[in-house]
């Protein structure tokens, strides 16, 4: 942190490339309907009130506006503003920051609250919970819930409730499940409405699900050695199958970045090489985070990340029951 509050150069340039990183992520809620996302869980979904889940389309305007030169300048200032205080180490209210700073400076948009508590109308007044982003848009006035998460398939072939998250206590289905049941009606209660009608806010015409984050495929076996499956850009593998994994690269030296959390956003090429890449054997001495995972950028001979890797420790997932 340089003087006057504002961001060191590496800083400003490494919150750009994870806010590219966060708008090209994976939209882990793809159906619109209730019914549909209802069957993707497997299982009944009790929401209140009517709810969008982002779509790919917006995403990519908002990816758009990264990349115009004249929002750059505007885009540096509220990345500033947004991340000078930040002292947080949690990845998802980082990533809200991100957001925070990108939907303030977008044509036609305008940050109205982040982080909105609301609390019960009892005496004790328990917090209910939170509104992640109201803001103002060309659509009206939306209540938008960011999740950031990371997730392993722990078998090919795997339903929502066996996609895990690394520290093995989360679920794919389970937090689709929170976001989609509770956090996102929570704005329709009536405790929300008295709360933003108090701040001379107004209550949301819109709300809407953003979901985004990586998915693991497993390495499976394929003729006689294990390999990551060719369409897989994010694969996961045990330490004790790690150099088996590596034995389909013949004649191929590769390289490998660890991302020690929260840097797991970005995929910039500059700040890639910046870091030591180590070679697989290097890779299979290093301890794990927490003793359970750690996640690795692979990269191609000109530095670029061909592939994201978490590997496990043996034990990780088998304790597990859906």
């Amino acid at each position: 942190m340089s003087e006057g509050g504002s961001l060191d150069t590496l800083r400003l340039r490494r919150a750009i490339a994870d806010l590219e990183g966060l708008l090209s992520a994976q939209l882990l809620l793809s159906h619109p309907s209730p019914s549909a996302l209802s069957a993707q869980l497997g299982e009944q979904l009790s929401t209140d009130g009517a709810f969008e889940v982002i779509g790919e389309e917006r995403v990519m305007e908002w990816r758009a506006a990264l990349s115009q030169p004249e929002l750059r300048p505007t885009l540096n200032e509220s990345l500033t503003r947004a991340l000078s205080s930040f002292k947080g180490h949690r990845l998802g209210l980082y990533a809200e920051r991100l957001f925070c700073a990108l939907l303030s400076v977008l044509p036609g948009h305008q940050l109205l609250a982040h982080d909105l508590q609301i609390y019960a109308r009892s005496e004790g007044r328990q917090t209910l919970g939170a509104l992640d982003l109201l803001i103002q848009s060309p659509r009206g006035v939306e209540h938008l819930e960011l999740t950031v998460k990371f997730y392993l398939k722990r078998h090919v072939g795997a339903g929502w409730a066996e996609w895990l998250g690394p520290n093995e206590r989360d679920t794919m289905a389970k937090k689709a499940h929170r976001l989609l049941s509770h956090q996102l009606p929570l704005s329709e209660r009536v405790e929300a409405k008295e709360r933003l009608a108090s701040l001379g806010l107004p209550s949301p015409t819109h709300r809407v699900a953003v979901y985004l984050g990586r998915c693991f495929e497993p390495v499976t076996p394929l003729g006689g050695v294990l390999s990551p499956l060719k369409r897989a850009q994010s694969v996961w593998v045990r330490r004790g199958q790690w150099m088996a994994a590596q034995n389909d690269s013949a004649g191929v030296t590769r390289r490998w970045v660890p991302r020690l959390y929260p840097d797991w956003l970005h995929r910039d090429q500059a700040l890639l090489e910046g870091a030591t890449a180590l070679s697989a054997g290097e890779v299979a001495s290093l301890p794990l985070e927490r003793g359970r995972y750690l996640m690795l950028s692979e990269l191609t001979e000109e530095g670029e990340e061909r592939r994201r890797w978490m590997l496990v420790s043996d034990e990780w997932g088998v304790a597990h029951r859906p």
